[in-house]
């Protein structure tokens, strides 16, 4: 087994976990708006 996360450089970490920038989606608004609405029908009291 490998080393624990808090043992790991920054260049270990970025290997297992890269960050990826991209150009604004257009999608992105619709799917924020199904997201906020599943969980609001999970939070929301009753």
């Amino acid at each position: 087994m490998g080393k624990p996360l808090s043992e790991m450089t920054l260049e270990e970490l970025w290997e297992l976990f890269p960050i990826i920038l991209t150009g604004h989606n257009e999608v992105w608004t619709k799917w924020y708006a199904e997201e906020e609405r599943r969980l609001a029908d999970i939070f929301s009291p009753e």
